[in-house]
């Protein structure tokens, strides 16, 4: 999963959160924050390798992690 948009508290709480709720393993987390070439705002980004249970569909988890990143007004990429 591919995490990305301005730096806020909060971020890594709400994914981490809503995947712990789903009962999906975080097997490995990387993050930085690293200034925009346009604005020189802090873009956040980050990398997370998930583990999802059969008892849970990945359609389940898209549409939460749509709801996540429209409500921080970032870009969330689950594949």
């Amino acid at each position: 999963m591919h995490v990305e948009g301005l730096d806020q508290s909060g971020i890594v709480y709400r994914i981490s959160r809503f995947l712990a709720d789903h009962r999906v393993n975080i097997e490995n987390l990387a993050a930085s924050v690293r200034p925009s070439p346009e604005s020189g705002a802090d873009i956040y980004s980050m990398e997370i390798v998930v583990q999802v249970p059969d008892s849970v569909t990945l359609d389940t988890i898209d549409r939460g992690l749509d709801r996540i990143a429209n409500d921080l007004n970032v870009d969330i990429i689950f594949r």
